[in-house]
């Protein structure tokens, strides 16, 4: 069974607000080593409570980049639980202000799979974080469609790197440098295949945009 992946440039008209799910908050959480409460607690005393409903994409990259910007000075003077690698990776260049220009879709075809299958791969679209500081997600008949933004954060080991994925395809996950792989698909890819059977096999389709 085969599922057919494009990947294009997203303009202004593939982004819909209602569709947010991964959000700059959520994305951090997955450093945390700490409770819940404990990282509600956290954005709450940085003034990191940010609301990310909003009518247009440039309210929300305010927002987004308000976020960002109080999250690297607050890593810096107190990293709180926060995995004990990540502050040396809050530069003012990791973490510049997100682009409206940096947005990347990839659209997954599952035609092709069984109903079981099927069940399997949406169940895994909106049980797991990615790596991308925002994202959209949503299902469009036998599509799934991700638009994200190309900064995120990617574990390498030895460090933490926040940077600009590549606009590439990259499938396979598990390579040493962020920055030369589009380590946000990879991490889409990896999820979505959690107790898919062996049989599925992923293909792409680059579709320059």
């Amino acid at each position: 069974m085969k599922i057919a992946i494009e990947s294009r440039k997203a303009g202004l008209q593939d982004i819909d607000l209602l569709n947010i799910f991964q959000t700059p908050d959520i994305a951090f959480r997955q450093y945390w080593r700490g409770t819940d409460e404990e990282y509600r607690d956290y954005l709450q005393k940085h003034d990191l409570v940010k609301n990310w409903n909003q009518e247009n994409l440039a309210a929300l990259h305010r927002e987004i980049n308000d976020f960002i910007e109080k999250m690297r000075a607050a890593l810096h003077k107190d990293p709180g639980r926060f995995d004990f690698r990540l502050p040396a990776a809050a530069t003012a260049r990791n973490m510049a202000p997100l682009s409206t220009e940096d947005y990347m879709v990839m659209t997954l075809d599952i035609s092709q799979l069984d109903d079981a299958t099927k069940e399997t791969i949406k169940k895994n679209m909106f049980e797991s974080p990615g790596r991308s500081l925002i994202d959209f997600r949503d299902i469009q008949g036998e599509k799934l469609i991700f638009v994200y933004n190309r900064r995120g954060i990617y574990d390498e080991g030895e460090r933490i790197a926040i940077v600009k994925a590549k606009p590439s395809v990259t499938l396979k996950d598990g390579f040493a440098s962020a920055k030369d792989n589009n380590f946000i698909m990879s991490g889409y890819i990896k999820s979505l295949s959690e107790g898919l059977p062996d049989d599925v096999v992923f293909s792409y389709t680059y579709v320059a945009g």
